[in-house]
């Protein structure tokens, strides 16, 4: 009943915050134009709120719905090479990514979720200053990736809960990104960890899994 009220909840909010974004792009557009309009210092916090208040909508979706992985055989790189140019980073941030790559059968979509939140979470820890390390290990029956960063890493009196339901120290965290990777991952049959000094967070990912057939 939770899982449906949050994902009804969600629904309803995501239309009018498409309508919101539709205005500011006509605004920006007017603006463009000498017309009146909304400042830029207007805009760019409607457009901020936007896309915060959208990634906690994507972070309830993610982990409230049930959905079947649809798993092709793909690219470990070229999953890696998406989540990263969606990143926004400073030139204080190193990133370094494996050199060989990895082709093997998951649902490519669902790993990059799982990306998405490793390499968000990471960039925080470093606050806009630091290396980032991504490796990739590929074993015999699994594959292993390493997310790495260098941050002060993660209190010992709560990494045992990072991937609880709804546990987050972040002002606006919807504490559902890492249980929403732990289910991604698990749903693969697969298993994710943390470790401490430094911070680095561990995917085993089975390469066993059949191409879906829907």
């Amino acid at each position: 009943a939770i899982g449906e009220l949050s994902a009804r909840l969600a629904h309803d909010l995501r239309n009018p915050l498409t309508v919101i974004k539709g205005v500011v792009e006509i605004t920006k557009t007017r603006n463009n134009l000498n017309n009146i309009g909304f400042s830029p210092k207007q805009i760019d916090m409607m457009e901020r709120a936007i896309s915060r208040m959208s990634n906690q909508i994507d972070d309830v979706l993610e982990f409230v719905k049930i959905q079947s992985l649809r798993t092709t055989r793909n690219s470990l790189l070229g999953t890696i090479g998406l989540s990263l140019a969606k990143i926004k980073r400073s030139d204080k941030i190193k990133i370094n990514i494996p050199d060989k790559d990895v082709e093997f059968v998951y649902d490519a979509d669902k790993i990059e979720v799982v990306l998405d939140n490793l390499l968000t979470n990471a960039l925080q820890a470093i606050n806009d200053s630091g290396e980032i390390t991504i490796r990739v290990n590929d074993l015999e029956n699994d594959v292993v990736v390493e997310v790495e960063d260098s941050g002060s890493g993660v209190p010992d009196d709560i990494i045992s809960k990072v991937f609880e339901p709804l546990f987050t120290t972040k002002i606006k965290g919807t504490g559902l990104g890492l249980a929403s990777c732990k289910s991604i991952i698990e749903q693969h049959g697969g298993s994710i960890t943390v470790k401490n000094k430094p911070s680095v967070f561990t995917i085993k990912l089975p390469k066993m899994l059949e191409i879906s057939t829907i």
